[in-house]
């Protein structure tokens, strides 16, 4: 009980957090282009905390509710993704751009539940790493690239140093494959809870029908 009154914990304070900061970050005047992406990802972020409060429900917990809203944690990636690219090239992305980065994580999603067919995640999470990989080499050689050319241009660059951005999209890398990890748990735990059900669900079923009566 201990361990389910501390992720209630952490999912309420991550909820706060995240809606504090985007909305300090969405409302905040004058606001850069910058600052508006980056609240708009944790709104994001928050929304995702919430769904997660709500399954704390036991009613809301069915198995294709859970499966259906994993497909959805991984739009996070995408979302993340945004606000980076955004920061190593400026103005680069828009609408179009940001619609074309996440029709994969769309058109995943739709197929699962047009289907609900449970092999489509190894798919879905092979996918979700090689995009993760190829951002952060993007973000890596950006970074870099943008240091060198800070530091041939400018004398003072504390305030437009970018070197915590390699650190940073690092920390991101291992949540990221953290989350794929419990995610891929959740998966293999529900398919053992629900195999036994199902099984004495049909010895249940085998055991009420009637023995027919030979005919006289």
């Amino acid at each position: 009980m201990e361990g389910i009154n501390i992720s209630y914990f952490m999912n309420g304070a991550a909820f706060m957090f995240f809606g504090y900061v985007s909305f300090r970050l969405l409302t905040h005047r004058p606001r850069s282009r910058i600052q508006r992406i980056l609240g708009l990802t944790l709104a994001f972020w928050a929304l995702l905390e919430f769904k997660d409060i709500l399954l704390y429900f036991p009613s809301l917990k069915t198995e294709r509710l859970v499966n259906s809203l994993l497909f959805i944690d991984g739009w996070a990636v995408a979302a993340c993704s945004f606000y980076l690219l955004e920061l190593t090239a400026p103005g680069w992305l828009n609408w179009k751009k940001v619609f074309s980065l996440l029709s994969p994580y769309l058109a995943f999603t739709i197929a699962y539940l047009c289907t609900f067919y449970a092999p489509i995640f190894p798919f879905y999470f092979g996918f979700i790493l090689i995009y993760s990989a190829i951002i952060v080499l993007i973000v890596t050689f950006a970074a870099r690239r943008y240091q060198r050319y800070i530091r041939n241009n400018y004398s003072y660059s504390e305030h437009i140093d970018v070197a915590w951005l390699k650190k940073a999209t690092f920390i991101l890398a291992i949540c990221l494959v953290t989350w794929v990890y419990t995610s891929i748990n959740i998966l293999s735990s529900l398919m053992v809870c629900h195999c036994p059900l199902f099984s004495l669900s049909d010895q249940h079923l085998h055991a009420k029908q009637p023995e027919r009566q030979p005919a006289v």
